[in-house]
């Protein structure tokens, strides 16, 4: 064998060319072939997990069994051994990223099949703390859950730690329930340097007492991105706390469309200096853009205006677009594109063509007069990839 095949750094940009060529079997033969390829190998291997399942399997068939009902969700059959644990920390320790979803969301009851019940989240956090582990994976730095609300709190309170940099809940549910304050007080306890922070289901009435004095430990000042509910920006020292954050590049504020209208605290807010990118509904941004002046990409995620006493703004218009798109310039006066959701049955949106056929529109006079780049994408919730056609 080549004496560079011994160097860590040579075999890890030959395993990453392995896993993207030939997918994860290829980097299983190639642990398989020596020694020296496995444990990197391996390392590679484990590195970024897309289902927790995976994880479970770990664990010995006759500590896990299957509900006989659903088939879906897992429970413990017998207590962990030192042994069964010896096992799982030997792959456990080499994940850095997971992302995960969890059981089939569902609005009724009988419908909610969680893979993992809170009884199976409840007997494994007992199993850690017999065993002396504060934490299930200690090299986690990125967490991403999706699925029913119970199931991403109960698994994600096991998870978070404080090596955790993202941290994403993926928005499938209305409301979430009591639960959420083992989550919150999980990262409060663990105070993970977040740099990365989306929770777009979680209100700010969440986190009034006790939990509201964890405010600044569940939204630290090294947060680059963040998601959260436009609930926080109704609260006082949530808004000022959010403006105030010196890192923040990112943002995006979700909503409870048809719910009630959020009345922002504006006289708690600051001008975001480092904001680049604001993604949210049109409502939202006429309410945060006076605060974001240096503001480079903005995101209109829908043109509805669902809390507006006046029915024709309701609806998207070209007149309602055009005024919000003044509305945006007289703020943000380096802005350079606008990325537009919109419902390819809305009547205006031939109009909405015409108006960015070039791929741009205009606005200022005189030596102030600039271009601005437009997208039209097909209902997006989050900035993403656009759809085929783009108009350049």
């Amino acid at each position: 064998m080549h004496p560079a095949l011994c160097i860590s750094e040579i075999l890890s940009v030959i395993f990453d060319f392995l896993l993207k060529g030939g997918g994860e079997g290829s980097l299983v033969n190639a642990a398989c072939t020596t020694s020296i390829f496995l444990e990197p190998a391996l390392d590679r291997l484990w590195r970024n997990l897309d289902d927790f399942k995976i994880l479970i399997k770990v664990w010995p068939l006759d500590a896990l069994a299957r509900d006989q009902v659903t088939k879906l969700s897992y429970r413990f059959s017998r207590m962990l051994k030192p042994q069964d644990w010896e096992r799982f920390d030997y792959y456990s320790t080499r994940v850095h990223h997971l992302s995960t979803a969890l059981g089939r969301p569902s609005f009724t009851i009988e419908g909610m099949h969680y893979l993992l019940h809170r009884s199976f989240c409840d007997e494994l956090s007992r199993y850690m703390v017999e065993h002396n582990r504060p934490v299930l994976l200690p090299n986690l730095k990125t967490l991403r859950l999706s699925g029913p609300p119970d199931s991403c709190v109960q698994l994600g309170r096991l998870l978070v730690s404080s090596t955790l940099t993202t941290l994403q809940v993926a928005h499938i549910a209305i409301y979430i329930n009591e639960p959420i304050s083992l989550l919150l007080a999980a990262i409060a306890e663990k105070k993970p340097r977040l740099t990365s922070l989306s929770l777009p289901v979680l209100r700010a009435a969440e986190l009034f007492p006790p939990y509201a004095a964890l405010f600044p430990a569940l939204f630290p000042s090294s947060l680059v991105d963040l998601s959260v509910h436009d609930t926080f920006f109704a609260i006082p020292y949530m808004a000022n706390h959010v403006c105030s954050l010196p890192s923040l590049k990112r943002l995006e504020i979700s909503s409870d469309y048809y719910y009630r209208p959020v009345v922002f605290a504006t006289h708690a807010m600051s001008p975001m200096l480092s904001l680049r990118h604001l993604s949210g509904g049109r409502s939202n941004i006429y309410r945060i853009v006076p605060f974001t002046p240096d503001l480079t990409h903005l995101a209109i995620t829908t043109l509805y205006d669902y809390e507006t006493s006046v029915e024709e703004d309701l609806s998207p218009s070209i007149a309602n677009f055009r005024k919000l798109v003044e509305y945006i310039g007289d703020h943000c006066r380096n802005l350079q594109s606008i990325e537009v959701a919109w419902d390819e049955e809305d009547d205006f949106m031939c109009e909405l063509c015409d108006l960015v056929a070039g791929g741009y529109i205009e606005w200022g006079e005189g030596d102030q007069r600039r271009q601005v780049d437009v997208t039209v994408y097909e209902d997006i919730q989050v900035l993403g990839p656009p759809m085929s056609t783009q108009f350049q």
